[in-house]
């Protein structure tokens, strides 16, 4: 039988706060929605990276709703990079105004949220808008090109999950490009992004910054991600090969699942058979 082997370090997640009641992910049925932000230059027919997120998702029994959210500007990639945090922040609040709209049709619905690189921007900005009672259940950003020490304690407290961050040094958008345009957020940090480096915890955290915090999982490129189909380039935690053996196990809660800890040392293989 064949197995899907993921390599992650597993954070446990804090619960604080009022939420809304919700119950555990069914995606056998239509209140599961994953919403999906794409890239710069993304989201066209030309380029569209959700179409292969949407397949990996598919091809291991997703049954949920699949939303691509289009925020980009229409005038490709560095225009999109670019933007204006006032533009960012004002298409990521139509994108928390839709998932309270879901909510509305399915009160205790699941929602998950995959960002990729500058559409991780608008994935974090949409959490930041939601109201203090809601929790989404889980966040992915892939090749994310926010400021590393970008302070992600606000979107955390909308998280009832985890938020899953892929990275890689790899990277050659990340590397090169970025540096050049500057950040999501509109800074200047050079190679310091999450997609590269990760999620950087502010300095002065509090216990209840680190508790949000450990809601983070980091997930590092390294043969066992090459070995399940990402090549560690900037898109390639989007390909269906990847998206069916990594990203969707952690989202379809149908059946047993099988999740391998790495320990420092250790190197996972790819899928076997048993």
């Amino acid at each position: 039988m064949l197995l899907r082997i993921l390599a992650v370090v597993v954070g446990l997640a804090g619960v604080s706060g009022c939420v809304v009641l919700q119950r555990a992910p069914t995606p056998t049925e239509r209140d599961d929605v994953v919403f999906y932000c794409d890239g710069a230059g993304g989201g066209g027919p030309l380029t569209n990276w959700g179409d292969s997120v949407r397949q990996g998702l598919l091809d291991d029994g997703y049954e949920g709703e699949f939303r691509h959210f289009r925020w980009q500007t229409g005038l490709g990639a560095l225009a999109d990079q670019t933007s204006s945090l006032q533009y960012k922040r004002r298409r990521a609040g139509e994108l928390a105004g839709a998932i309270r709209d879901h909510w509305r049709r399915f009160p205790g619905g699941s929602v998950h949220l995959i960002g990729l690189s500058a559409g991780s921007a608008i994935v974090v900005f949409a959490l930041e808008e939601l109201p203090d009672r809601y929790r989404v259940d889980h966040v992915f950003l892939l090749g994310s090109s926010l400021s590393a020490d970008y302070d992600l304690s606000r979107a955390l407290r909308r998280v009832r999950g985890e938020m899953y961050v892929f990275t890689s040094r790899h990277d050659r958008v990340l590397s090169v490009l970025v540096p050049l345009a500057g950040t999501a957020d509109r800074r200047r940090v050079g190679r310091r992004v999450i997609g590269r480096y990760g999620v950087l915890m502010p300095p002065d955290a509090d216990e209840e910054t680190q508790d949000l915090y450990s809601r983070v999982v980091h997930v590092e490129w390294d043969d066992a991600r090459a070995g399940l189909g990402d090549p560690g380039t900037h898109t390639g935690a989007t390909r269906p090969q990847f998206v069916r053996n990594f990203i969707a196990p952690l989202l379809n809660r149908d059946g047993p699942r099988r999740l391998i800890l790495t320990v420092p040392g250790n190197t996972a293989t790819g899928p076997g058979e048993e």
